[in-house]
């Protein structure tokens, strides 16, 4: 699902330091729910969250570790985009290997607005 404008200029201010966390967990919840609401319009019997609240579908995981376990170095494995975006995926620099966000936590959320069944 692609994420609304909202939440990406909201994403970008926060990584740019000029929001806070919690706004943007608000958008992040807005964004969860306006998905859910327009799957549910749509007559699914099933809903996703749209992987809204997840800053990245290679390392979402682990982003919160990155700096003491993971590494970006240049050796790491890098996908890089036609439109030139690179994505580096993380070098395990220090055991053990954790997460920092295990997927039920998104599940949990995302079960506030609905009753139906969340893949």
């Amino acid at each position: 699902m692609p994420r609304p404008n909202e939440l990406l200029q909201t994403q970008t201010r926060f990584y740019h330091g000029r929001l806070g966390g919690e706004l943007l967990n608000d958008y992040y919840l807005r964004a969860v729910q306006t998905t859910i609401e327009q799957l549910e319009a749509t007559g699914s019997q099933i809903v996703t969250d749209g992987e809204q609240m997840k800053p990245s579908f290679l390392i979402y995981p682990i982003n919160e570790l990155v700096e003491e376990y993971y590494s970006y170095s240049l050796d790491c494995y890098t996908i890089k985009s036609a439109n030139g975006d690179h994505r580096a995926l993380p070098r395990l620099i220090k055991a053990p290997f954790r997460y920092s966000t295990y997927a039920a936590s998104y599940l949990e959320k995302a079960q506030q607005f609905t009753k139906l069944p969340i893949k």
